[in-house]
């Protein structure tokens, strides 16, 4: 390590593994350079480095932990490397000045928040050569649009678009969409993941196909102007559990919102 007139945090040449909570809360930095050879960085390893605008990472990386970068509110510039092939949960989160930033072709594994909170992030895409996952009008699905990851980019748009391939949308998908207004779900759609539209607050309005088999936990906990929601009956049952937070429905008199 080394800290030189402009604040640049060298990491020593010879490492292979960053470890966890390695440099957490260190203010002191402006940029960050991870050299060539570092397979791993650890879970919030950087986490609240609020002084960081820019990190270098090497082809050699491989795996960046969860909320490796959470907090880091100054991050504007850093390119991910071209082989990474797993990104852990929460690992952007709270990073408030990032514009844009593309996802590299080797990605299999993109963990749940990635970018929650990055209220200025509009551009985020990824690479067309990616096997595993592909990009449709700012959401991520994988890559035969089987599975809806998470709303990418705009969180206060107001409509999304579902294809009809979609058969899963998984947990935390799109909470925190705070412009969002309506949902409809596909009728392919089967399983919907916990807090899945969680802390949507502008949510007037949700349809829930009958085709749909599972329900996550706190599905709409936090949306606070729904006023009408279409569910199938078979999860009519839930009406006598409002209160308990481990129900999809929690928190919301649902038999004033239903349609019969």
């Amino acid at each position: 390590m080394s800290d030189n007139a402009e604040k640049v945090l060298v990491i020593p040449d010879g490492t292979v593994d960053i470890a966890a909570e390695a440099y957490k809360g260190c203010t002191d930095y402006t940029s960050v350079i991870v050299p060539k050879g570092v397979k791993t960085i650890g879970d919030r390893a950087f986490e609240g480095c609020t002084g960081i605008t820019k990190v270098e990472l090497p082809e050699s990386l491989l795996t960046i932990g969860k909320s490796v970068f959470k907090g880091c509110t100054s991050l504007t510039d850093i390119n991910l490397p071209g082989y990474l092939e797993r990104i852990g949960d929460t690992a952007f989160e709270g990073c408030t000045a990032m514009t844009q930033i593309e996802l590299p072709d080797m990605l299999e594994f993109i963990g749940a928040r990635l970018f929650d909170k990055c209220d200025n992030l509009n551009n985020v895409t990824i690479n067309r050569d990616n096997p595993f996952y592909r990009m449709e009008k700012g959401i991520l699905y994988s890559h035969d649009f089987r599975e809806l990851v998470q709303c990418m980019g705009d969180r206060k748009r107001e409509s999304i678009g579902l294809t009809m391939y979609t058969q899963k949308i998984k947990r935390f998908a799109f909470e925190g969409c705070t412009g969002l207004k309506k949902v409809e779900i596909p009728r392919s759609v089967r399983d919907i993941g916990d807090r899945a539209f969680a802390g949507c607050t502008s949510l007037e309005e949700a349809i829930i196909p009958g085709a749909v088999l599972n329900l996550g936990r706190d599905i709409f906990r936090g949306c606070t102007a729904l006023k009408k929601l279409d569910v199938p009956e078979k999860f009519e049952d839930m009406l006598g559990y409002l209160e308990d937070p481990f129900y999809p429905f929690s928190g919301y008199s649902i038999r004033d919102m239903m349609d019969y």
